[in-house]
């Protein structure tokens, strides 16, 4: 129970992260991919993952592009 009531907090929080960065911050779409994950929310996760590593470089963010596509 205590997990799943954690799990969704963090999906508030980084809802509230993601909304304050307009969407456009990798990181913060990362952090709500990994906590859509955890509240279960899969396809949700998968989305939210997929846009981050749309705004990730490869590159410049090698351990970051990895962590979603991993996600994905």
């Amino acid at each position: 129970m205590r997990r799943c009531v954690m799990g969704r907090k963090r999906s508030l929080f980084a809802e509230r992260a993601c909304h304050i960065t307009q969407n456009t911050n990798a990181i913060t779409l990362a952090t709500l991919s990994a906590a859509y994950a955890e509240d279960g929310q899969f396809e949700k996760a998968i989305v939210v993952a997929k846009k981050g590593q749309a705004l990730t470089d490869a590159v410049k963010a090698p351990k970051l592009f990895q962590f979603l596509k991993r996600q994905i």
